[in-house]
């Protein structure tokens, strides 16, 4: 997977958290469901020709669960902090990685665009 015995053996001493990227490389390796993987919900593989490779079938379900963790955070101050402190720090440890396939994804777009420009 191109990860370093060091690298894993911090992860699994809880030395360090894994990147998005790191989980992206489980899901895309292992077939994992990202939805069981983050949040816990779901079955823990997909099965076979489940996951598209734009994403979306990642993302099933996935709106059940940000209504589950709003009406947490709407009930609870303790979940409504921890999910706050979970989320900005996601973004904190990932925001090169989150920009980068932002601009990646614009790029495309872009891309695409000129490309049918150009076809009529």
């Amino acid at each position: 997977m191109g990860f370093t015995a060091g690298f894993i053996s911090d992860l699994e001493n809880a030395k360090s958290k894994p990147s998005f990227d790191f989980l992206l490389k489980i899901v895309d390796v292992f077939n994992v469901n990202l939805n069981w993987l983050i949040f816990g919900y779901g079955e823990i593989f997909y099965r076979e020709g489940e996951v598209d490779i734009e994403g979306e079938s990642l993302l099933s379900g996935l709106e059940d669960n940000v209504l589950d963790l709003i009406k947490y955070m709407k009930e609870s101050a303790i979940a409504k902090h921890s999910i706050l402190g979970f989320a900005l720090r996601f973004l904190q440890e990932n925001s090169k990685t989150i920009n980068k396939e932002i601009a990646l994804n614009k790029a495309e777009k872009d891309a695409q665009t000129q490309k049918k420009g150009g076809q009529s």
